[in-house]
């Protein structure tokens, strides 16, 4: 299979042989669904994950209207909009820009209009129905947000009454920092040993472990 993502005609990205492939999107916001209906054309099996209702931050964009865009065709001049980013974004505009957006809303149900101030919004000036038509169009990807957390509930309750597996002496401290091993047991990826004693003790609070352990919360 051989297909065209959603991009401008100078610029074509080609997936071949995708109609196997999953792909796992985090966070089911504007970007994470329009990521999600551009592989989902292109035969990927798409799993959006998102702890929060999805596209719940597009309701309130635009006063409620839904602000889709600006009439700036020249991704140049469009660039200037974003001066920490500019140069980066030529690259994402030249693909991506405002025709390439207009013509991913249509597809999907969307009219627009320009208002005076050059932003354009839909003709219904309601992010709501954005938001309908939007999930409408990725119904065929999954979805995950029950299910994940019902599981993470009971690693998170299992942490706080500890785990003794395999003499390692695993629980979540006062800190909110996960404790782990003793000075013979290591956890973590330095697991060297030599005459059974640790080359490289990582027992107690180990910064391997509990930088993913912080970032996950």
């Amino acid at each position: 299979m051989e297909q065209e993502s959603i991009s401008s005609g100078k610029h074509k990205t080609l997936y071949k042989n995708c109609s196997n492939k999953s792909i796992a999107i985090i966070g089911a916001g504007p970007a994470g669904c329009i990521c999600a209906k551009t592989l989902a054309d292109a035969g990927f099996e798409v799993t959006l994950f998102d702890k929060g209702k999805y596209l719940k931050t597009l309701l309130p964009t635009g006063g409620g209207r839904c602000n889709l865009s600006n009439a700036q065709y020249d991704f140049k001049e469009l660039a200037k909009n974003y001066p920490r980013g500019e140069k980066f974004l030529y690259s994402v505009f030249s693909r991506f820009g405002v025709n390439e957006t207009l013509k991913f809303f249509e597809n999907i149900g969307i009219n627009t209009y320009v208002q005076e101030d050059n932003r354009i919004f839909p003709v219904s000036n309601s992010a709501k129905e954005v938001r309908e038509k939007l999930l409408k169009s990725i119904h065929k990807c999954k979805f995950i947000k029950e299910e994940i957390y019902k599981k993470l509930e009971e690693i998170i309750d299992n942490y706080v009454a500890g785990n003794n597996v395999d003499g390692n002496n695993i629980y979540l401290d006062r800190d909110d920092l996960i404790v782990s091993g003793t000075e013979d047991t290591q956890n973590t990826w330095m697991d060297a040993k030599y005459d059974n004693i640790a080359v490289t003790p990582r027992n107690g609070k180990a910064v391997e472990i509990n930088a993913m352990w912080y970032n996950a919360n």
